[in-house]
């Protein structure tokens, strides 16, 4: 039993290491079938209700989304509302605060590389983190790590944070 169990965690062990050198490319702008339903259903109420029990990464995907079709009135629906949290007002919003996105910005979230999704269950905070390619590097000459994040709010919903992308 003991001679088995070593067995295949020295597999899994091979097969992790062999996992960190690949790199899967994920489109942030692709959502899946039922993504899309729950992306119609939120966009038609905004009932917060609906994105319960989401994962970080698909509220993330859900919030791309809406500023990708240009659906600014949902895109601030999925900011957290709460008084701790400093933002601005949906008529800021609306007004194309939003629309100020750096145009390359498409391709980063196009081409995210190395994704990651940082979060505990008993924890009300999520960061997502991916890089671009391996141009871009910081001052250390490490690839530069885009950082995404989002909060719990009372209700236990991920909601994104005013400034998601810093």
């Amino acid at each position: 039993m003991l001679k088995n169990t070593i067995k295949y965690l020295s597999i899994l062990l091979i097969l992790n290491l062999m996992l960190i050198g690949c790199t899967q490319t994920t489109n942030l702008y692709e959502l899946t079938k039922s993504e899309i339903e729950i992306y119609d259903k939120y966009s038609n109420t905004h009932d917060d209700n609906v994105l319960m029990g989401l994962q970080p990464l698909t509220v993330c995907k859900l919030y791309i989304h809406s500023g990708h079709i240009q659906d600014y009135e949902t895109q601030y629906a999925f900011y957290i509302q709460d008084e701790m949290y400093l933002g601005w007002t949906k008529e800021e919003h609306m007004r194309g605060f939003s629309r100020k996105e750096k145009p390359q910005m498409k391709e980063e979230i196009m081409g995210a590389e190395n994704l990651r999704v940082y979060y505990t269950q008993e924890s009300n905070k999520a960061n997502i983190t991916w890089t671009h390619g391996d141009e871009e590097r910081d001052a250390n000459g490490n690839l530069f790590e885009y950082h995404f994040s989002l909060v719990k709010n009372k209700d236990g919903i991920w909601k994104v944070k005013f400034l998601p992308m810093q």
